[in-house]
């Protein structure tokens, strides 16, 4: 089992693990309904690979639901929370399981304690942060501006969304126009690409910030592991 090191953002605001200010989870049981409104962002190491993943909490039905992205996957379930913990077995074989530990602060506002992974498929979790969906960034005629790639020459410079948030154009030049189908995906949280499933996707997930880090509002993988993940900034 490999812990990773966490950064929140409660119902509240933005709580920092290992900052000089953070706030003290306290003793209060956490619910599934607690939940609903929020979404993680995860960074997971896959082989020699660092990939970013998405979870999101939504009410659905009577029910909280959580659902888990990847590029051309994703895998739902119902939320039953025992003593704090979620545990999101993501293809019911229990060979990969995320277990989330939640607390809340004085303020009554939910925190992710801890995330892990278990099964024989262990996947390694480096970092992950909780955002409430209040906070996600508006993307809908936005271009991103790429600020980080692992490798060069892989990531295109500039990521522009039309309007209504259903074309992109992932470019080198700011001149290129939105022409591709753009999927919302998240309750806004994210977007994928909907092209064939043999080409290669984009997933991205939009965040306040990331590491600390408050101009990093984009999070983008692409379908093959060995591609990393990109970070990206609004541009305008």
């Amino acid at each position: 089992m490999k812990y990773l090191k966490i950064l929140t953002i409660a119902v509240f605001g933005l709580l920092l693990f290992g900052a000089c200010k953070k706030d003290t989870p306290i003793d209060k049981n956490v619910t599934a309904s607690d939940l609903a409104g929020h979404y993680v962002a995860v960074e997971a190491k896959m082989g020699n690979y660092v990939v970013v993943r998405l979870v999101n909490f939504y009410a659905e039905g009577g029910v909280i639901k959580a659902d888990w992205y990847k590029v051309n996957d994703k895998r739902s379930a119902t939320v039953t929370i025992s003593e704090n913990t979620f545990s999101f077995d993501l293809f019911d074989t229990g060979a990969d399981v995320y277990v989330f530990n939640f607390s809340k602060n004085a303020s009554g506002g939910v925190m992710l304690n801890s995330l892990k992974s278990e099964g024989p498929n262990n996947i390694d979790i480096l970092h992950a942060e909780m955002y409430n969906s209040k906070d996600i960034p508006n993307w809908g005629g936005k271009t991103f501006e790429l600020l980080t790639e692992p490798y060069g020459n892989i990531y295109s410079k500039y990521i522009k969304f039309s309007e209504n948030k259903t074309k992109v154009a992932f470019a080198r030049g700011l001149s290129n126009m939105p022409e591709e189908t753009c999927i919302v995906i998240s309750n806004n949280a994210g977007f994928k690409t909907g092209r064939d499933a043999n080409a290669i996707n984009t997933l991205g997930i939009f965040v306040p910030s990331w590491k600390g880090d408050s101009n990093v509002k984009l999070l983008e993988t692409l379908t093959s592991n060995n591609y990393g993940y990109a970070t990206c900034k609004l541009y305008n």
